[in-house]
């Protein structure tokens, strides 16, 4: 059985993530022997299909996320939100106001996530000011 996929280590386990067109349907035999080998790996299943991956917003949300990969953030700046963000979760508005960095700190932390050293909550609302910005 092959274990072919993406590793996203999240908050709530590790998953090997698998997109498809749509997703498979598997009898409840397919499905245990996966389960199994899933967990001797210490993993959890996550399937998207395209329908599930081009739900908005978080596809219009992403694509502008990924638009900024790249995009310098001087250390000051990264070194400003950092240190914000130890103190939890923050919104985009409020962790402008706390660090004050000295660039678009919307193109910032989209740039840092792109990066994976902060994370947007991206899935429920369109990226705004009210957008949830997280630690690593």
């Amino acid at each position: 059985m092959s274990l072919a996929g993406v590793v996203l280590r999240r908050e709530d386990g590790t998953f090997l993530l698998r997109v498809h067109q749509t997703c498979p349907e598997r009898s409840d035999e397919e499905d245990a022997r996966l389960n199994f080998v899933l967990q001797q790996h210490g993993l959890r299943l996550l399937e998207w299909d395209a329908k599930h991956i081009h739900r908005e917003p978080l596809f219009s949300n992403a694509r502008t996320v990924w638009s900024h990969a790249g995009r310098h953030v001087s250390l000051i700046d990264r070194l400003k939100l950092a240190v914000t963000l130890e103190e939890g979760p923050q919104t985009v508005h409020e962790l402008e106001e706390r660090a004050r960095p000295g660039c678009d700190v919307v193109a910032a932390v989209c740039a840092l996530a792109c990066q994976d050293l902060l994370r947007l909550n991206i899935e429920d609302a369109h990226l705004s000011p009210r957008t949830v910005v997280l630690g690593p």
